[in-house]
Formats: structure tokens, C-alpha cells, sequence
């Protein structure tokens, strides 16, 4: 129970203090003025992952998490809904295809001129080589 409420804790925790740096980092969607023009524009990928494998316990709220966390960013983040993607409990192939949308998104925006951002959220199990996802790694490099 004990490891439970700490989790909780540093969950609560992470999100408070992104959604302190994204309330205090200005413009969450900056226009110029008299024009509507759009200066800055963020782009997320939110993954929560309950299963890591069989040799590990089963998370109970990794995708919730990311979940909360994309909304979260949507309402104080200045996340557009079409700038969100939410993955939850994907495979590796899904979280490689997840990037890759993100990708192509980021390059069409590219285009517009506009100042970009990207955040990465993951819940879930990991380990010093990579994300496990279902059983399957996701290397950082």
C-alpha cells in the first residue's frame, strides 16, 4: 500500500510540476497581434503502458495517467486536441508508429513558421536500455 501511495504521490507530483512550467512558460498559444496568426504550437505524445512483461508486476494506472496527463496539457498546456496523441498500453510497433505520426505533424507544421514544441509523456515500465512495452522493448537509442 505503501508503494501504491508513493507512486501516487510522485505522480501527482511530475504532473503539478509540468503543469506549473507550461501555466508559467508564456505563450501557451501566442497570436500576434491584430493578425490571429498562431506563434507557438505544441505537439504531445502520451503513452501509458500497464504491462511491461511477465516478469513484472502489472501497473494499475499507467494508462490513466497518460490519459489525465494529456488532458492536463489540452486544458492548461495549449495542446490542441488534433496536436495530442494518446497510446494506451501499446506495443512497440504502436509507440514506433506513434513517433512517426508525430513526425510527419511536426513537418507539416514546420512549414507554417511558427515556434514548435514537443512533449513525450510515458507511464509505465522501463528499465537503463529502453521501455517495455507488453513484453517488448523500446531501446532509447
Amino acid at each position: 500500500m505503501r508503494k501504491i501511495m508513493r507512486g501516487f504521490l510522485h505522480m501527482v507530483l511530475a504532473v503539478s510540476c509540468v503543469v506549473v512550467v507550461f501555466a508559467y512558460s508564456r505563450p501557451v498559444v501566442a497570436e500576434e497581434p491584430g493578425t490571429g496568426k498562431v506563434q507557438l504550437r505544441r505537439f504531445l505524445l502520451s503513452a501509458g503502458a500497464n504491462f511491461g512483461g511477465a516478469d513484472r508486476v502489472r501497473l494499475l494506472y499507467a494508462g490513466t495517467d497518460a490519459t489525465a496527463f494529456a488532458r492536463v496539457l489540452g486544458e492548461l498546456g495549449g495542446v490542441a486536441p488534433n496536436d495530442r496523441i494518446l497510446l494506451e498500453d501499446p506495443s512497440r510497433k504502436e509507440l514506433k508508429k506513434g513517433f512517426l505520426t508525430l513526425k510527419t505533424r511536426l513537418e507539416s507544421a514546420q512549414a507554417s513558421g511558427v515556434r514548435l514544441e514537443v512533449v513525450f509523456y510515458y507511464s509505465g515500465h522501463s528499465d537503463e536500455k529502453g521501455l517495455l512495452l507488453n513484453g517488448e522493448m523500446y531501446t532509447y537509442k
